[in-house]
């Protein structure tokens, strides 16, 4: 019923929060650091 939806969802949300978390190709927790300097200023 729907509380299994729900169940299963938050489930997967959780597993794919851990698999980007972890990943080194994403930048994990630190997130991606980005080379190129912005052309535009302030």
């Amino acid at each position: 019923s729907g509380i299994y939806m729900i169940m299963i969802t938050l489930a997967l949300a959780q597993m794919t929060f851990y698999f980007f978390a972890d990943s080194t190709e994403y930048g994990g927790l630190d997130g991606l650091f980005i080379y190129l300097k912005p052309e535009t200023s302030i």
